[in-house]
């Protein structure tokens, strides 16, 4: 059976959920006996949405703010919201609803030096299938109030409007002060009920069908293959294979691991909030985009197809310097890339500035980064194993080391490895990967060392619950109140000083 338009789909969960007196579009495409000739009221419903758990996320903790809703709006346990006493119509010919919804919700965060200063309130949020797209009416700071603000792009694939996809719009962005255009938003669920309709259906489906079925295939299939197989291959391979083949569990010579790691998270360290800088040591290099860091170690396996290369250098990141002392301070060490087949991931140790005790927690072995490789990439040629442009994303572990708004499958830059794993083979001289990743603003050289990190305290390896919200929680989707406020000389130190001083830990 061909699958349903979407238009078609909506007339169809509308008639029969009007006609049964049900909520629509959380109901499966059923057939009706008609649709009705005229727009439908809606009678009731709701609109389920957080916005963005990211900018929530913001708002609660480095923005110290609060949260409000009110005019009939409720807070739903996973911290969206819920606007209910829904109203609109359907109309039946172009198959589209539209649909208003009452209730409020406002972002509130203190004035400097408490928060960053801002409040937004979204209210009368609208929703229209036809255009797909989530508007609400928008007040900043007790302003004018801007009406039919175009929030979120959301498609209705089908009759089900539960859990609908939501794209953030350059609107969104403007209104929440962050950059949030194109980016994802919190799912968006739409329940409504439509008034009955006041005549029944004007037909009766027919009772039985047009035509009769063929009985039987119009061909037979052939019973005889066409022709018969080559029994022998057609030639010989034309050359040999370019490079010796690897023997199984090769010692690595040596190898470089180009990254630059999190372009968010480099832009936040170097801008204007952090005011912050990036050192290298143990070897680690500036390299095209990102850092190279060198004389890789470990083994592969060309049978098995797995990589084990553990690389020297480190990279630090400082950020919100107060009183002399850095409050954000964060060191990754150790690169390790492990990888089998297609799947691989980066695993780093460190050490970084617990926020509540500004002291230095250790970690190791600690996944940062998860690999999607090529089949059959990892092979060795003319005595050299490469990689290039590998998709990075960020894992839950890593997640809680960068802390909110983060999050696990964050896409991080590319990654580029070349090993050696035979005497005397050169490596490629291909910098990072990462493109558009690490930029400007990176300070070099050697200065680094494991002691300088975070002056003295308690070391030992963390769980990933310690470890989680050391760094700032923030980055390049911080919303543009807190980066105005910190483009003042005073006012970035003010910035810095509710970073140090309100030591509280940003939740996921």
């Amino acid at each position: 059976m061909a699958p349903t338009p979407r238009p078609t789909a909506i007339a169809a969960a509308v008639a029969t959920a009007a006609a049964l007196g049900a909520t629509v579009l959380a109901l499966p495409a059923l057939a009706a006996d008609g649709p009705p000739t005229k727009p439908m009221k809606i009678v009731g419903g709701s609109l389920d949405w957080g916005v963005k758990e990211g900018y929530r996320n913001y708002v609660k903790g480095m923005a110290n703010g609060t949260i409000t809703v009110a005019d009939g709006a409720k807070s739903n346990a996973d911290g969206t919201f819920n606007f209910g006493s829904a109203t609109g119509e359907y109309d039946p010919v172009k198959h589209t609803v539209k649909a208003a919804f009452g209730g409020s919700v406002t972002f509130t965060s203190p004035p400097l030096p408490q928060g960053h200063g801002f409040e937004v309130k979204l209210s009368d949020l609208r929703f229209d299938t036809g255009a797909e797209r989530l508007t609400a009416d928008v007040t900043r700071d007790g302003g004018a109030v801007q009406e039919d603000v175009p929030l979120a792009e959301a498609k209705v694939a089908g009759p089900s409007m539960e859990k609908l996809a939501t794209t953030l719009t350059k609107e969104a962005a403007a209104a929440l002060g962050g950059p949030y255009e194109g980016k994802a938003g919190d799912p968006l669920t739409v329940k409504l009920e439509f008034e009955k309709p006041t005549t029944p259906p004007t037909g009766k489906p027919s009772e039985k069908p047009t035509a009769k079925p063929t009985t039987k295939p119009t061909t037979q299939p052939s019973e005889k293959p066409t022709a018969k197989p080559t029994a022998k291959p057609g030639s010989k391979p034309t050359s040999k294979p370019s490079g010796e083949p690897v023997a199984a569990d090769s010692k690595i010579v040596d190898g470089n691991l180009d990254w630059g790691l999190y372009k968010r998270f480099v832009s936040y360290i170097t801008g204007p909030i952090a005011h912050g800088k990036i050192e290298l040591g143990g070897g680690a290099v500036k390299q095209g985009a990102g850092w190279r860091f060198p004389k890789g170690t470990g083994s592969f396996d060309g049978e098995k197809k797995t990589l084990d290369a553990t690389f020297n250098g480190s990279i630090r990141f400082l950020g919100h310097k107060t009183a002399g002392k850095w409050a954000l301070d964060t060191k990754f060490t150790n690169f390790r890339v492990q990888a089998n087949g297609t799947k691989g991931k980066i695993v780093v140790d460190g050490v970084s500035n617990d926020r509540e005790t500004q002291r230095p927690v250790t970690f190791k072995n600690r996944p940062l980064a998860d690999l999607k490789l090529t089949a059959g990439s990892l092979k060795a040629k003319d005595g050299v194993v490469s990689l290039s442009g590998v998709p990075a994303t960020l894992t839950a572990e890593g997640a809680k080391i960068f802390g909110a708004p983060y999050a696990a499958g964050d896409q991080l830059d590319k990654v580029a490895v070349a090993v050696s794993v035979t005497a005397g083979a050169g490596l490629p001289d291909g910098g990072a990967d990462g493109g558009t990743g690490a930029g400007t603003g990176t300070t070099g050289g050697t200065s680094t060392t494991g002691g300088t990190v975070g002056g003295t305290g308690t070391t030992g390896t963390t769980t990933a619950g310690t470890v989680g919200g050391n760094l700032a929680a923030t980055g390049s989707e911080v919303p543009a109140d807190a980066l105005l406020a910190a483009s003042g000389t005073v006012v970035a130190a003010g910035a810095a000083v509710v970073f140090a001083a309100r030591n509280r830990r940003t939740h996921a």
